[in-house]
C-alpha cells in the first residue's frame, strides 16, 4: 500500500457532523458529480443521514443539485467563496504534519498556487514555498514525507528569493500572492 493511503489526515474532528464530512467529501473531489449512493459509500453515512445533508447543503447553496431524469447528481459549488475558503483549510491540514518537520529550517512557508486559492481540484499537486538558508536539507525532510508525491517544493535562500524579482517576475508574483502559513519569530 502507497504511503500516500496509509496517510491520516490531522484534526478529523473539524469535520465530525454528517454535513461536514458530505461536504469534505465533495470539496476533496471537485470534478465530478456524485450521486447520494456513491456519497454514501465513500463516507460511511446512512442512507438518510446523506439524504438530509445533501438537502442541506443544496439550501445552504455549498452544493449543486442537477436532475437528469429520476437520478440526482451532486457537486460542490465551486464559485461559492465559502466553499474556496473550505477548501484552503482542507489543504492546510494536510500539509501541516509535513509543516513540523521543516519549520526548524525556515523563515517563512508559503502556500500558493490553487491550493492557496481553493481552486485545486484532485490532480492538483500542493505549491509550497520555503525561505530557508538550508534549501537542500528541507528538500530532504519534504522527500521523506508521504506527502512528497503531492508537494510542488520550492526552497530558496533568502538571497536568492531577492534576485527571483528580476530574474523570474511571474512566479515571484505568485509565490508573493500566496498564503503565509509560518513566519520565524524574530
Amino acid at each position: 500500500m502507497s504511503k500516500i493511503l496509509e496517510y491520516q489526515e490531522p484534526q478529523q474532528h473539524l469535520f465530525s457532523t454528517n454535513y461536514q464530512k458530505i461536504l469534505k467529501h465533495l470539496v476533496d473531489h471537485p470534478s465530478g458529480e456524485h450521486t447520494e449512493k456513491e456519497v454514501q459509500e465513500a463516507t460511511s453515512i446512512s442512507r438518510a443521514g446523506v439524504n438530509f445533508a445533501l438537502r442541506a447543503l443544496v439550501k445552504d447553496g455549498l452544493v449543486r443539485l442537477q436532475k437528469r431524469g429520476k437520478m440526482s447528481f451532486y457537486s460542490v459549488s465551486l464559485e461559492n467563496p465559502l466553499v474556496r475558503q473550505i477548501k484552503v483549510i482542507i489543504n492546510l491540514l494536510k500539509i501541516e504534519p509535513l509543516l513540523s518537520t521543516i519549520k526548524d529550517l525556515a523563515e517563512r512557508i508559503i502556500l500558493f498556487g490553487s491550493s492557496a486559492t481553493g481552486t485545486n481540484i484532485e490532480e492538483s499537486d500542493i505549491d509550497l514555498f520555503v525561505l530557508t538558508n538550508n534549501p537542500r536539507e528541507a528538500l530532504k525532510r519534504i522527500s521523506g514525507h508521504p506527502l512528497a508525491e503531492r508537494i510542488q517544493f520550492v526552497a530558496k535562500k533568502p538571497i536568492d528569493f531577492v534576485s527571483l524579482k528580476k530574474k523570474d517576475p511571474v512566479f515571484y508574483d505568485e509565490v508573493s500572492r500566496g498564503l503565509l502559513i509560518w513566519e520565524k519569530k524574530k
